[in-house]
């Protein structure tokens, strides 16, 4: 069986056109996703949410031969967007632990000329930085 065929054969409800599409890539993409993430458990769960992004969105593949290189952006963006929030979520819980700790300070002058650099601060790219 051809892409071709298991992307008719999926759009049409077939079992085995899920079942070819989904043995066919499942390898190659779970370390697709494990590349970006580093978590076994993270990029099971990326390929478990990009298989039904993909089966779900199937009517809008134009080229079926075409489906692994469609499904890997699929699994490539949804990957970014974990990354992404990870990210978010680790420097908001890093602020957050950094303003309770200057607000349990006992010096009220370290406190707010250590608070003012803190919430004025920004986050910059390293390449920003010279040497």
């Amino acid at each position: 069986m051809n892409y071709t065929q298991a992307v008719a054969l999926a759009k049409a409800g077939k079992e085995e056109g899920f079942q070819f599409l989904y043995e066919s890539t499942y390898k190659n993409k779970y370390y697709l996703a494990l590349k970006y993430l580093k978590d076994e458990q993270a990029a099971q769960d990326i390929l478990q949410d990009a298989y039904i992004k993909a089966f779900d969105k199937l009517d809008t593949l134009q080229n079926p031969e075409t489906f692994p290189a469609w499904f890997g952006v699929i699994v490539g963006n949804l990957a970014k967007n974990r990354l992404q929030k990870k990210i978010r979520y680790c420097f908001l819980t890093s602020q957050s632990t950094m303003k309770k700790s200057l607000l349990n300070m006992k010096s009220k002058t370290k406190r707010s000329t250590i608070s003012r650099s803190f919430l004025t601060a920004s986050v910059k790219p390293s390449s920003w930085y010279t040497k």
